[in-house]
């Protein structure tokens, strides 16, 4: 029976072996398609000998049906050359069994015609050791290509070529897998944020912000690169090499951060390495100073190093008998922006479309902001943490990061000895994580007793990093003050330590200005300090508007401009104590980037208190208080007054020792009423000077000679301006009530321009006109040696339905003097 070569086991491992490489080899063209025309010509290579391989296959499963399932129609003369046999013979041919046949062909032996065939003889299937005879046979029917193929198939072919095939594949696939990088890759004089791997293609390159110049050096294999190229962005340089090589990169340039690529080739493919270049900081956070007070009680005070720039001054008890100095460092890294500010660390914050010269500024102006850089299209800027969050940052960040960058921080800390530009320095000691400390006590100095007090303090920090060192911080760095800290033990002046805003409901009041607005209060309101107690008055000069008596509380709101200091207590003259209060939002919505922006209640640092003060109470008080009018003004004034306590957190407890005044707030109730006299007489013209009213109106008669032979009354009509104000009660300087009031007729408004305004003569305000006579001879009166022609006052109330000062006491003094003595009067007056 005919038998098949796909039941060779040797075949079919082969054939297994076939599709399992040509399928990864397909799979590698597939996944890297960067690179898919090398890839398909190494697949090309790798599968050309399987081609050979495979048409050979087809070659030997032809010749296996030629020689072996074929009948055979030919004479088989030649294979037995001593018994021939020849068609057509007695004997005649006998098929024989396939078994037989490869035996005997295995054999080299003569094939004997058998009487019969022997159907028990056991079988011999072809197998693959078969081809290098099966071949033969076939050669003679065999034509063209096949001819020459299977004559020299054989075992050690079919060996030969699958090690070719074998190697071919190795070779392609490790040209398709292998890619050229960088051997080495080093910075010099700064760090990287992760440790050099081939396989990483982005780092990030740590500079010190001091720092203006720093380099890379990178080194690749000659054998397998064939190219490196360094190339930046900013400066738009480029050098190629074919060997290592080692570049600068300036770092005051106006793109930020500076990119820099190393481009690594060889024949087929390229790989890119991309460096960023940022910059970093490390500086003090807060201070601490703390110690133990002879007396027994322990004095302790948080400092923020930004606020040390606005108030170098350190109030510290006398009779301390230690000082224990720390210093708390925290890191940056100017890199991604956060959304907002941290309270516990550094924060990069970014500032879109901005000049360099506003991100320049930005950092001088803003006393929280310690770094600013340009980046060509925006401004980073690195902001402190809260400093209300004073000693709270996170010191394992830091101390990972100055692990990362292989740093340490050291540094000294020198006071100031008995002489000037004489300071004591010694080494600060590591006293925890991210944290220097120095002791001072008193067996430091020969001087007796705390030698500290009334002493400079300047510190001086290193950052070592490797062998080289950068300095941190100096008396001549941008973040130090040149005047170092001051270690005092006097008290503080509280004239300019509180600034204090008052608000009737959601808006915010001041004298003479449109209810809703804000502005500080120094700038019209007297300020001082009282020499004798060491105590401060300011004054609130509040006008009666409506927004008063609209409000339902009243808040007094106190700013400290010293972070360790806050008002304790508002408490007014009858002993009644304000409710302290949570301040109200409307005091930071209205003016954040204002004056009010630093408030501890809007966010910022300055200790914040908030006293509410109710609105019917305030008119009560006010109502029983002595009204006045300043003759330097125009208008009269009611005052409420409130003290209030300051405490100093950190010097709560030595008040004895460093006592702190107490602070006046005086609220004064303006009310400037829309009264205007007018004096005239039917045809006669009235020359009057009128002054503005306070509590009363003066109308000067100027020609009253002219005036009082005609015989006739003079009338003053008085107009009211506002519209939700009444007069009532006019009465005589006697306090006789004045019934009959006079009413302006028609002739004397067509006549005079001056009653155009009241409603009888067409105009639009209330009006009340009363007539005044003449004293005769007899009656005249003198004043300062002046004879007198009429000197008449009315007295009236002004009630207003929007106003606290309800009613509210006027008088319009009506005064005439001779011709001859007008300038007399108005010389003495």
């Amino acid at each position: 029976q005919p038998v098949t070569l796909l039941r060779d086991p040797l075949v079919l491992w082969f054939w297994l072996g076939l599709i399992i490489t040509v399928a990864n080899a397909a799979k590698v063209v597939f996944t890297n398609t960067s690179h898919w025309t090398d890839d398909l010509k190494a697949l090309i290579v790798f599968v050309s000998p399987l081609y050979y391989m495979t048409s050979s296959l087809v070659d030997i499963q032809f010749a296996e049906s030629i020689a072996v399932k074929q009948h055979c129609t030919l004479a088989l003369e030649g294979i037995s050359k001593d018994s021939p046999i020849t068609l057509g013979a007695d004997d005649s041919i006998l098929p024989l069994q396939e078994s037989t046949f490869v035996g005997l062909a295995r054999e080299r032996k003569v094939i004997q015609p058998p009487a019969s065939p022997d159907r028990e003889e056991a079988s011999c299937s072809l197998n693959i050791l078969d081809f290098q005879w099966v071949g033969f046979v076939a050669l003679q029917r065999a034509q063209g290509l096949n001819r020459v193929l299977l004559r020299f198939f054989n075992p050690q072919l079919i060996c030969a070529l699958l090690c070719l095939g074998l190697f071919s594949f190795v070779v392609s696939f490790r040209t398709m897998t292998t890619t050229p990088h960088l051997l080495d890759l080093r910075v010099i004089g700064a760090g990287l944020s992760k440790g050099f791997d081939p396989s990483l293609k982005e780092y990030a390159l740590l500079t010190h912000s001091s720092q203006h110049l720093t380099g890379v050096a990178a080194k690749v294999n000659p054998s397998e690169t064939s190219l490196l190229t360094f190339r930046t962005k900013s400066e738009n340089r480029s050098v190629k090499t074919g060997a290592g090589l080692a570049e600068a990169i300036r770092l005051d340039q106006d793109v930020y951060p500076a990119d820099v690529e190393l481009e690594v080739q060889d024949t087929f493919r390229r790989t890119e390495y991309r460096l960023q270049v940022l910059k970093y900081g490390i500086l003090p956070e807060s201070v601490v100073f703390s110690g133990e007070h002879s007396n027994g009680r322990s004095f302790r005070r948080c400092v923020p190093w930004g606020y040390l720039s606005l108030n170098h001054e350190v109030r510290i008890p006398p009779g301390l008998k230690t000082m224990d100095i720390f210093i708390n460092y925290d890191h940056f890294v100017i890199d991604l922006p956060a959304p907002k500010r941290a309270h516990d660390r550094f924060t990069n914050l970014y500032e879109e479309n901005v000049t360099k010269e506003h991100c320049f500024q930005k950092q001088l102006k803003n006393k929280e902001v310690v770094k600013t850089q340009f980046s060509g299209a925006g401004c980073y800027s690195v902001v402190q943490p809260k400093w209300n969050s004073c000693a709270q940052t996170r010191a394992d960040l830091t101390q990972k990061f100055l692990e990362q960058v292989k740093g340490a921080v050291h540094g000294d800390l020198c006071v100031q000895g008995e002489y000037l530009g004489d300071f004591d320095c010694k080494k600060l000691e590591t006293s925890g994580s991210s944290q220097l400390s120095r002791k001072l006590t008193q067996k430091d100095s020969e001087t007796p007793g705390p030698w500290w007090e009334d002493k400079q303090v300047e510190l001086r920090l290193l950052l070592s990093v490797g062998s080289s060192q950068l300095v941190l911080l100096d008396s001549r760095s941008y973040t130090s003050r040149a005047q170092g800290i001051q270690l005092t033990t006097h008290p503080r002046d509280i004239m300019d330590l509180f600034k204090a805003y008052m608000m009737a409901g959601t808006t915010m009041v001041r004298h003479k200005n449109v209810w809703g607005s804000i502005t500080d209060l120094f700038d019209r309101d007297f300020f001082g300090t009282l020499p004798d107690t060491k105590e401060a008055d300011v004054a609130f000069i509040l006008d009666d508007f409506p927004n008063l008596t609209s409000a339902e509380f009243l808040e007094i709101i106190l700013v400290s401009h010293d972070m360790d200091c806050y008002i304790q207590g508002l408490k007014a003259e009858d002993g009644e104590e304000l409710q302290l209060t949570k301040t109200n939002s409307a005091f930071c919505h209205d003016h954040a980037s204002g004056p009010t922006s630093d408030s501890e209640a809007c966010d910022g640092w300055q200790p914040t208190s908030s006293f509410a003060l109710p609105v019917s109470a305030f008119k009560d008080k006010m109502r029983k208080a002595i009204a006045y009018s300043d003759w330097n003004s125009d208008y009269a004034v009611r005052r409420l007054i409130f003290k209030g306590h300051p405490v100093c957190t950190s010097l709560s407890t030595f008040e004895e020792e460093i006592p702190l005044g107490n602070i006046f707030i005086s609220i004064e109730l303006s009310l400037k009423p829309q009264i205007k006299p007018i004096a005239w007489m039917p045809g006669q013209k009235v020359q009057a000077d009128t002054y503005p009213c306070k509590t009363s109106c003066d109308v000067e008669i100027l020609n009253g000679d002219a005036l009082q032979p005609s015989g006739l009354e003079l009338f003053i009509t008085i107009v009211n301006e506002e519209a939700n104000c009444t007069m009532q009660d006019f009465k005589t300087k006697a306090n006789q009530r004045i019934v009959n009031k006079s009413k302006i007729s028609e002739e004397a408004c067509s006549q005079l321009d001056i009653l155009s305004s009241t409603k009888m003569c067409g105009g639009k305000f209330e009006s009340t006109t009363i007539a005044l006579s003449w004293v005769s001879d007899s009656e005249a009166v003198t004043w300062n040696n002046d004879r007198s022609l009429m000197k008449q006052k009315i007295k009236f109330n002004l009630t207003c339905s929007d106003r606290i000062w309800n009613p509210f006491p006027l008088s319009v003094d009506v005064n005439s003097y001779p011709d001859a003595d007008v300038g007399k009067f108005l010389f003495k007056g």
